[in-house]
């Protein structure tokens, strides 16, 4: 498994406390925890806003900002994210 670490962008997957990140793109922009741990919570700034989410404590603008743990993270590059952007766009 991939160590995640900040300044690493990376896909939602999932739901976590209620709100689902599925398919948001990102960037974690701080780490609370080791992150060897599953449970180490994970701050990402998500790249398109969205009114559930929060500004991570002021790290973030208000409406990108929203912790998940480990399992709702997937590590993406930027080529990977480019052709996944241009799916999107079509």
């Amino acid at each position: 498994m991939i160590t995640l670490k900040v300044g690493m962008r990376v896909k939602g997957d999932g739901v976590h406390d209620g709100i689902s990140v599925s398919g948001n793109t990102g960037k974690i922009i701080s780490i609370d925890g080791d992150p060897d741990d599953e449970w180490t919570m994970y701050s990402v700034r998500w790249d398109k806003e969205n009114p559930n989410f929060h500004d991570c404590g002021g790290r973030c603008d208000r409406g990108h900002g929203w912790n998940v743990d480990r399992s709702h993270l997937t590590p993406i590059n930027d080529e990977q994210f480019i052709v996944e952007w241009e799916e999107v766009k079509k």
